[in-house]
């Protein structure tokens, strides 16, 4: 496998950062240029910084990006107190309006990580109800923030002083996904209210609601070194995880092989297992190294050839009536023979919004090679996916 030295080294690096210990020296031709190039496409330099630092200065004066990793993660730093305070800040506004809310991802995530600037985000994920998509619109507005993105499922918002970006949802996941969708469309049963406004899921919908997102993101595009280190931590975090359960409803969901190929990839990095079938956990690692933090418009390409999911793509281009409602409002509840048209207006909204992604995507459908589909119909095959 092609640069096999330089990717184990940087799962070395990942583990030893997590773990706090010092990673071992690494083989004298090591090519750290390669090193970083991987580390910036999956956006993991500050945290590979708490590995870095710990090596001897002979290593360390050889690391021709050294001060590049030092000012990622001391930036990092900064970015990590800026988003835990506007994080304190939206929800407090939102208890403050009545509206319930559960913090996603990265949000909770980091938490469990030794040092919470250690897990990278470009945004921040709230959940809410109790309010539609106006309402949110308004309240933030209200208070400094700007909308820079509106969809069906969500919007997303920049803070008064553009430092943090925060998506604010209605739906854990797009329509087009709709027997995953089924199952988090009841997460707030499942919830424990803390205080005020503020929910957190159970550990197991936790982790099954990061399964499911992580297998989006593979679907569409692929996955980052980020969300198998994300799994890693957070099945370590949650050692007491009722697998009984998890294990039903991926079963249920049909992501039982999938989960259990991204378990094994994780023991296969960290923890030095050696799985059955090793050549099918390399081929998800060479999958996942090589298209960055969340994929990339080829592979995504690749994987819509190799699995026609054409219906997937009916159901995101024609929401349902709920999803539409919580986007434009009560004028589709009053009047859902009205929806039709708010399809054709959706549709020019995204073309227009989104043109010169759509010549690059339609480029890129024209690019798939056999191989290329072949290779990515076996992947999916491996994982149980389709």
């Amino acid at each position: 496998m092609k640069y096999e030295l330089e990717q184990n080294y940087i799962i070395e690096l990942l583990k030893c950062a997590i773990t706090n210990t010092t990673p071992y020296t690494p083989d004298e031709s090591l090519d750290w240029d390669v090193v970083f190039n991987y580390a910036k496409i999956h956006r993991i330099v500050p945290v590979l910084y708490f590995s870095i630092q710990k090596l001897p200065g002979d290593i360390k004066s050889n690391i021709s990006n050294l001060e590049q990793y030092k000012l990622a993660y001391k930036s990092n730093l900064v970015d990590d107190a800026n988003r835990e305070n506007e994080i304190a800040i939206i929800t407090k506004l939102l208890a403050s309006n009545d509206v319930d809310y559960i913090l996603l991802k990265g949000s909770v995530t980091k938490h469990f990580y030794p040092d919470t600037s250690m897990r990278m985000m470009s945004d921040v994920d709230i959940l809410y109800r109790n309010a539609d998509s106006k309402d949110i619109k308004a309240l933030l507005e209200g208070n400094g923030y700007t909308q820079t993105k509106s969809t069906p499922k969500d919007a997303m918002y920049l803070s008064s002083n553009k430092l943090v970006k925060v998506e604010m949802q209605q739906s854990l996941l797009d329509d087009g996904f709709t027997d995953w969708l089924k199952y988090l469309d009841t997460i707030w049963n499942r919830c424990k209210n803390n205080t005020d406004n503020e929910y957190t899921m159970t550990p197991e919908d936790f982790y099954i609601y990061h399964i499911v997102h992580m297998a989006k993101h593979f679907i569409n595009g692929g996955i980052g070194l980020r969300h198998v280190l994300d799994t890693w931590v957070i099945k370590n975090h949650y050692s007491d995880l009722d697998s009984n359960y998890t294990e039903k409803i991926f079963k249920e969901l049909s992501l039982g092989k999938f989960e259990q190929n991204i378990s094994w990839l994780c023991k296969y990095w960290f923890e030095d297992f050696i799985p059955s079938d090793k050549e099918a956990i390399d081929l998800i690692s060479e999958y996942i190294f090589k298209n960055g933090a969340f994929g990339n418009i080829s592979q995504q390409s690749a994987n819509e050839a190799a699995t026609g999911s054409a219906s997937s793509t009916k159901e995101k281009i024609f929401p349902s009536k709920q999803t539409m409602a919580n986007y434009y409002g009560d004028v589709i509840t009053n009047h859902p023979s009205t929806i039709p048209f708010y399809w054709i207006r959706l549709t020019i909204e995204r073309v227009f919004r989104n043109h010169n992604k759509t010549k690059i995507k339609i480029k890129s459908i024209s690019n798939v090679s056999e191989t290329q589909k072949e290779k990515t119909k076996e992947l999916f095959e491996i994982c149980g996916l389709k």
